[in-house]
């Protein structure tokens, strides 16, 4: 079975990830039906990122994007920042270095918007979007999710909204 590695939002991705780029790594195989229903969800709600990058509602605090990164057969998802919009591309830097591909951080890269593999929004302290985080969170033992939280805390989150569409 193929797997392929998804970055996890969690442990302080700038900090951690800078000094043990593995600990944020986290693989799912490439037929989990569920982190692939996440993925269609963020593809799909594509126009709601687009709304908050053209016009951010001054609750919003943090916005970021998840991309695939292929090479060699081994795909990696890794997180970006500093986005923008060139017509049908979003353009962005990498907030984490590749683990099992060549990505640096800070790199800029451009992809498709029907490609990304997340995104989310931090509006008045609720995580909007998040779709393959919110699985991994899922996953999480209940008594890991406190835990869990607070490595997304730097980001603003607060609370989990109901709708991640918000």
């Amino acid at each position: 079975m193929l797997f392929r590695p998804l970055l996890a939002f969690v442990l302080g991705m700038f900090a951690c990830a800078r000094e043990q780029a593995s600990s944020n790594l986290r693989y799912f195989a490439s037929d989990d039906a569920e982190m692939n229903a996440a993925i269609d969800s963020a593809r799909a709600t594509v126009p709601i990122l687009l709304r908050r990058l053209s016009h951010p509602p001054a609750s919003q605090s943090y916005l970021s994007v998840k991309i695939p990164i292929k090479e060699a057969g081994t795909t990696e998802h890794i997180w970006l920042d500093s986005i923008q919009v060139d017509g049908d591309y979003i353009r962005g830097q990498l907030n984490d270095s590749g683990v099992e591909v060549a990505a640096g951080l800070g790199q800029w890269v451009s992809i498709r918007t029907d490609q990304i593999s997340d995104w989310i929004a931090i509006d008045n302290g609720f995580l909007c979007g998040g779709y393959t985080i919110r699985v991994e969170r899922a996953r999480e033992q209940r008594v890991d999710r406190p835990a869990f939280d607070r490595g997304l805390a730097w980001t603003g989150l607060v609370r989990w909204a109901i709708r991640p569409e918000c």
